[in-house]
């Protein structure tokens, strides 16, 4: 009974600050987070509050992490990315204004979740694996002692492998080949992620390592934005982007910024799921300052996937 009634106040106080902060908060017009009246930022992705009504249009500074391309205020002593620090030559290097409405989207970065694993056994390890959205969830290993390595594979809520031979496992993945493995999974469904001993022809010996999981984003829509910031937080992420041009014509896919060197693998598909080839047509990847262009209706919703085309990862920028 007590649970209970502490569980009724914790709900009810949850809801009269949500209200609170509806009242005198603003929405965030990139990402559509509620923010405290007094923010200057989104606290999610960054974007600078909007001038509205009377208000007379702001400016702020702000600076642009080193490592991972991000923006972040000024009296950010750290990046909350990376925790990269700001630095004189970094500080106040960007202004952000308020006068026009925000040519630019920051994409949320990829949730990645991360397991400390002990295999004692043949039979390996079991994670519970609830997926909150469909798409592309990728596994690979760190920090493991002595070259330990694994085989990942998933299970579906029937305990069947997911995937077809020869690609349901993974090939070995350790902290030392730097592999990942990656798997498209439904959302709203219960899985399970399995780690076995990668023995091959040795007898079992246990070990210990690091699982990193990375989840998919929600699909972003980019319709009406110039350019898309967003990151690669592991090998074989997919971020995907939904895009309804306004007219017809050729548009332009250029990838403006690229760290850590950074390759995109750029796929493109029409609302029934036909690949649009780009006008190089045996061409998908682009390096930075480099670009495809494809051919596209207005009024017609088209999918964007992007990929890293190597195993370098970090953030990027899509002008579009």
């Amino acid at each position: 009974m007590k649970k209970l009634i502490a569980f009724i106040l914790a709900s009810l106080l949850s809801l009269l600050c949500a209200f609170a902060l509806a009242d005198d908060g603003w929405t965030c017009p990139n990402c559509g987070t509620l923010n405290e009246a007094d923010a200057l930022f989104c606290y999610k992705c960054v974007t600078p509050k909007p001038a509205s009504g009377g208000q007379a249009a702001a400016e702020y500074n702000a600076w642009v992490c080193p490592t991972c391309g991000r923006i972040r205020p000024n009296d950010y002593n750290f990046c909350t990315s990376d925790a990269t620090p700001r630095t004189d030559s970094t500080q106040g290097a960007l202004l952000i204004s308020t006068n026009e409405p925000a040519a630019d989207f920051y994409a949320p970065e990829a949730v990645v979740e991360v397991y400390p694993i002990r295999m004692d056994s043949e039979s390996g390890v079991s994670i519970p694996l609830w997926t909150d959205v469909k798409g592309s969830y990728v596994v690979w290993v760190t920090d493991s002692v002595d070259g330990y390595s694994t085989i990942a594979y998933f299970l579906d809520r029937n305990k069947n492998e997911v995937g077809e031979w020869p690609t349901k496992r993974s090939e070995g993945l350790s902290s030392i080949n730097n592999r990942a493995f990656a798997k498209e999974l439904e959302g709203g469904q219960q899985y399970t992620l399995m780690l076995l001993p990668d023995n091959g022809f040795d007898r079992f010996k246990p070990g210990s390592f690091t699982l990193n999981l990375a989840r998919p984003t929600q699909e972003q829509y980019i319709s009406g934005y110039d350019l898309i910031h967003d990151s690669f937080v592991s090998q074989k992420q997919e971020n995907r982007y939904v895009f309804t041009p306004e007219v017809s014509g050729l548009y332009g896919l250029t990838c403006t910024e690229a760290y850590n060197g950074v390759q995109l693998h750029i796929e493109v598909y029409d609302q029934l799921n036909n690949e649009v080839r780009s006008t190089d047509y045996y061409t998908r990847s682009v390096r930075m300052n480099e670009s495809l262009q494809y051919e596209l209706e207005a009024g017609q919703t088209y999918m964007i996937y992007v990929t890293p085309n190597e195993k370098n990862i970090g953030a990027y920028t899509l002008e579009v």
